[in-house]
């Protein structure tokens, strides 16, 4: 495990903070194929203060809602998922194969990419 500077969007500092695989998977269906895919990895983006500020406001009525620890990573996470299927069509198909197999080293194809967005419905 090693650090890396991150921004810890719970409370806004940047700083170096050990970075550790998720537990967790993220995965929602029994298709375990795709699973590694659904890994998390640490990230940087540069985002405006009210986006941020939102984010975080917005995981903080989550944990006081539904309970746990207000994570903006979340957030953003449950955004993306929501709109994941306009988010690939608007893509460019060969830019996300190249970057998911540079990140798993592991060949994707047209048809896997197909499937994880769309359930092999497409």
């Amino acid at each position: 495990m090693a650090k890396k500077k991150a921004m810890d969007l719970s409370i806004g500092s940047t700083d170096y903070v050990a970075l550790e695989d998720s537990k967790f998977s993220t995965s929602s269906d029994d298709n375990s194929r795709f699973e590694k895919y659904e890994k998390t990895t640490p990230t940087t983006f540069t985002l405006s203060l009210t986006d941020v500020a939102l984010l975080k406001a917005v995981a903080f009525a989550r944990a006081r809602e539904k309970g746990g620890k207000a994570s903006s990573s979340a957030v953003l996470q449950d955004l993306l998922k929501e709109h994941r299927a306009s988010l690939y069509k608007e893509a460019d198909h060969y830019v996300l194969m190249q970057s998911l197999m540079q990140m798993t080293k592991e060949t994707v194809s047209e048809r896997d990419l197909e499937e994880m967005f769309f359930g092999g419905a497409a």
